[in-house]
């Protein structure tokens, strides 16, 4: 487990100040790791002939009573919001946890929010890091409850803390890629998992398969009354290839690649 410290937050700091509320400290429990929350924990650190560090380690959350077996313990916060730098300490940490790149998870999170996990889209429910709409986020979390275990509450909060978003979001790579690895005899590249994103795993697969000259709006009309943008040309009117919509789907994932 990561040692938590003042600016971070989370379910973690949260069931930290449980516990120091349990001790007797008098601080509201709110999630987030602030000055009464440091204070309360360097003062039960002293009490406790620990270390007052203002850190809650593993001996601290030991004193403490704290058992902790969220695989979000195993993954760091990032240390501040909209930053790559600060994002990568995160990613880095849930690439090990699901084998899937951490650059890949850099784009992508780039792409969606600007590594602003606190970000909400104004037209729809999409949230976090990866911008999860309600129905997908409950998916991803019932679909991998065998595996992680997250339990999120009616407001969705969960979803706000950037390690379960980016973990979801490698999982939901994970299974696009699925689909499009075995359509295309290959693992995809981060510009068709991102046309996979943007038009669904199977319909991706189709479309990723297809003669780059083949019109889009013929074949996809649907997807083509969505998203004029990327099936016409700027006069709203000319419409693109296949090879041409994947050359503007490209343009916007190279823009994120590091």
């Amino acid at each position: 487990m990561a040692a938590l410290r003042k600016g971070d937050s989370g379910p973690s700091v949260l069931a930290l100040q449980k516990a120091l509320v349990a001790k007797g400290y008098k601080i509201t429990p709110d999630g987030k790791f602030g000055q009464a929350t440091h204070d309360a924990l360097v003062a039960f650190q002293s009490a406790s002939g620990l270390d007052a560090d203002g850190l809650a380690g593993s001996l601290t959350t030991k004193a403490l009573g704290i058992v902790s077996t969220s695989i979000l313990d195993q993954i760091p916060m990032p240390r501040a919001n909209r930053d790559r730098a600060a994002a990568m300490v995160t990613l880095e940490a849930i690439s090990k946890i699901t084998s899937v790149s951490s650059q890949l998870l850099a784009t992508f999170a780039s792409i969606e929010s600007g590594f602003d996990y606190t970000v909400k889209a104004r037209t729809s429910s999409a949230e976090g890091w990866f911008q999860f709409l309600d129905a997908t986020w409950d998916g991803m979390l019932k679909q991998t409850s065998g595996k992680y275990a997250l339990v999120d509450d009616s407001k969705r909060s969960l979803r706000k803390d950037p390690r379960a978003n980016g973990l979801m979001g490698a999982e939901f790579l994970k299974d696009n890629d699925r689909v499009l690895t075995k359509a295309l005899g290959r693992p995809a590249t981060d510009t068709e998992l991102y046309a996979a994103h943007f038009f669904g795993a199977t319909t991706a697969a189709k479309f990723l398969t297809m003669d780059r000259n083949a019109i889009g709006a013929e074949n996809f009309p649907r997807q083509a009354a969505a998203n004029v943008g990327i099936f016409y040309r700027a006069d709203k009117v000319t419409p693109l290839t296949i090879g041409e919509i994947f050359k503007l789907l490209d343009s916007k994932v190279s823009a994120h690649r590091r």
